[in-house]
């Protein structure tokens, strides 16, 4: 996904999408936007890119940042699940953990079936 620029000059505040090749003497205006995967050779292909501000992958890492913070939500979510799990399994181990009724009735015990119990030794 990396782009390649090779042989060529860049203008300044020229947003280059991914995948994008320019090359061949090639010099990219100021303020311009190549979109991902564009090829540039030519230097008309060059003067004909649009400009940076307006197109349609403008706020682009704006949405980027918003998919991350929202995966990062779940991760965390997971992770902590996935901690408490583990120190639940660990606390079984050690027989200071029950997350089963005595009875086999959670509801006589006082619990919910999803609930823990601590048991003293």
């Amino acid at each position: 996904m990396n782009s390649l620029i090779f042989n060529a000059k860049v203008g300044n505040r020229v947003a280059v999408g991914v995948s994008s090749t320019i090359t061949n003497g090639v010099r990219i205006p100021d303020d311009k936007f190549v979109p991902p995967g564009t090829i540039i050779t030519t230097q008309a292909q060059a003067d004909a890119l649009p400009a940076r501000i307006g197109s349609p992958y403008e706020k682009i890492n704006e949405f980027v940042i918003h998919i991350n913070q929202e995966l990062a939500k779940g991760y965390n979510l997971q992770t902590i699940q996935k901690l408490a799990t583990e120190m639940e399994d660990e606390l079984e181990q050690q027989e200071m953990l029950q997350t089963w009724s005595p009875t086999g009735n959670p509801s006589a015990a006082g619990i919910t079936t999803n609930a823990t119990q601590l048991i003293t030794k």
